[in-house]
């Protein structure tokens, strides 16, 4: 559920991006003027990122003991999850160092190019969420280890994440198809957390970020 908090408040806190393609002088314009939010951005998805980590081993957990055998979609799911994470994670890292280097003149050369590898290392992040989230919704609705609309929901989610990476880069904009994914996934992440809080055995309160 903190996922999907943390992901709204880096939302609201980066605004509208530059366009892609985004020239090199726009990018470094942008990164130069907010650079204060874009490096508090920088460590919020780096925060993001080790609590997806976490969300996703909890998630494998609670498949896994429905799952039951030797856990393949289980192990899906955590190595998935994992991979979306890191790749989340370096993101981040490439933005945060843009915004590190843009107030101390940083050429467009460089602000376009470490622009378009996070933007890169972000959007490859899709692969690997839309297996996780088919994996476990293919558990769900075989064992009810999800509540079957939730286990819908996942699936249609991960087939929407990975046909979003045919569509061109430049449809990512505002008001778009790719915006309004983008707006969901924090959503599915807090909601998947609460059901699985709610889920938890033995009277436990499971930890789910």
């Amino acid at each position: 559920m903190v996922v999907g908090v943390l992901f709204s408040v880096i939302i609201a806190l980066a605004g509208e991006l530059p366009k892609a393609p985004a020239p090199g002088p726009d990018v470094a314009a942008y990164f130069s003027h907010h650079h204060s939010a874009l490096l508090t951005i920088a460590y919020l998805e780096g925060l993001a990122g080790v609590l997806m980590i976490w969300f996703w081993g909890v998630l494998r957990s609670v498949v896994a003991k429905a799952e039951g055998g030797t856990g393949r979609l289980s192990a899906v799911v955590l190595v998935a999850g994992t991979g979306q994470a890191l790749l989340y994670t370096l993101s981040g890292a490439f933005l945060g160092t843009l915004a590190y280097h843009a107030p101390r003149t940083i050429d467009s050369t460089s602000a376009a190019l470490l622009y378009r590898m996070g933007s890169v290392a972000f959007q490859a992040g899709a692969f690997p969420l839309g297996a996780a989230l088919l994996a476990a919704a293919i558990v769900g609705l075989r064992s009810r280890a999800l509540p079957s609309w939730l286990s819908w929901i996942s699936g249609a989610f991960g087939v929407i994440a990975l046909a979003l990476r045919a569509i061109p880069e430049e449809t990512y904009g505002p008001e778009r198809v790719g915006s309004v994914a983008f707006f969901l996934v924090p959503l599915w992440f807090a909601v998947t957390g609460v059901v699985m809080t709610r889920r938890s055995t033995g009277g436990k309160i499971a930890i789910t970020v």
